[in-house]
């Protein structure tokens, strides 16, 4: 959750536009005020039960409180009567490979997936070169490159773009598909 999550308007979305959000909504609660973020339209946790269980417990009871919102998740949970399965077979068989190496990438494929004419991006800077992001930088330069050669107009927040702009590739890509082969 990168500090420009707090340029996210906070104001109710025009008709036909949604707001996702994803993984742990303390981080958004930090960044948006409480009525902005009620605005959203999905919410999207990829990553396993027993992580969002040890990690984010307090999540769980959110997402439950969110109804009649649809929650994504890997499957459905009882304590989460609004949860939905995330197609994610359907999405790999469309983009036709597996280099989806974190949870926005997951959110980018499933844009293009529904045919989404405009994303914009917040909270994303990933601008560490040698840590944990140092993985996701060419992954997320590669979704949105790929949105955008396929015609869907991809705004993001210039310290995004500060640095080595790397467009990763999915040829031969064998690594773990995030959330589902990762903890």
């Amino acid at each position: 959750m990168a500090p420009n999550l707090a340029l996210v308007p906070s104001y109710a979305p025009p008709p036909n536009t949604e707001i996702w959000c994803c993984n742990n909504p303390k981080h958004y609660r930090k960044a948006i005020p409480t009525e902005g973020l009620e605005h959203f339209t999905r919410w999207f946790n990829l990553h396993s039960e027993r992580h969002m269980r040890a990690t984010y417990p307090k999540a769980l009871e959110w997402y439950a409180a969110h109804a009649p919102k649809p929650i994504y998740l890997q499957h459905p949970l009882p304590d989460v009567p609004n949860s939905v399965t995330f197609p994610k077979d359907e999405i790999l068989a469309y983009v036709g490979h597996r280099y989806i190496q974190f949870s926005g990438a997951w959110l980018m494929a499933y844009a293009e997936f529904l045919g989404l004419e405009r994303v914009e991006l917040y909270g994303f800077i990933i601008s560490d070169r040698k840590g944990a992001y140092a993985w996701e930088r060419p992954n997320f330069f590669y979704w949105v490159d790929r949105l955008q050669r396929r015609g869907i107009h991809v705004e993001t927040q210039p310290e995004v773009w500060v640095g080595d702009c790397t467009i990763g590739s999915p040829d031969g890509y064998t690594g773990p598909l995030y959330g589902y082969e990762t903890t």
